[in-house]
């Protein structure tokens, strides 16, 4: 857990123990994260967008604090997944009824064939596949684990 300082931060910020700026650095570079927004409430008006998309079961891959699967339990069986072990118990401790440690680039061993509706993500978790050949194969992956008339929701964007 030694890697996990965002995945902490967030634990410990929703615990209550830590109210500090979480500071990213990379040589004289300096980025600051807002962490509360990744505990913060999702609204019905904020994912009235994804209700002609989603339907259960449903993946969320990369699934933070469990922001989104908190709001997709209540309609459908949501599963959630995160690398990271800090991440997995906020979840549970937030009230998401399925969180586990799971890489998403490691669903097709982690989950039966067509287990999965719909495969949800947002954020760069996507863009970790590194290379078109590391998309398909992920892709590949997660039409294993979904049902043919399956749909996947990617919302993306560049950090850069």
């Amino acid at each position: 857990m030694a890697g996990d300082a965002f995945g902490r931060a967030i634990r410990d910020r929703h615990r209550g123990e830590k109210t500090d700026r979480l500071v990213q650095r990379d040589g004289p570079e300096t980025r600051e994260h807002t962490v509360d927004r990744y505990l913060a409430e999702i609204g019905d008006e904020d994912v009235a967008w994804l209700d002609e998309y989603v339907d259960g079961p449903v993946l969320d891959m990369g699934a933070g604090a469990g922001r989104f699967a908190l709001s997709f339990q209540d309609r459908h069986e949501t599963v959630a997944i995160e690398a990271s072990e800090a991440l997995v118990e906020t979840m549970r401790s937030r009230g998401v009824d399925d969180a586990r440690r799971v890489d998403m680039f490691a669903v097709r061993e982690a989950f039966d064939r067509d287990r999965f509706e719909t495969v949800f993500s947002v954020g760069t978790q996507v863009g970790l596949a590194g290379s078109l050949p590391g998309l398909r194969a992920f892709l590949g992956d997660l039409a294993a684990v979904t049902t043919p008339e399956a749909t996947a929701v990617f919302q993306l964007y560049d950090p850069e």
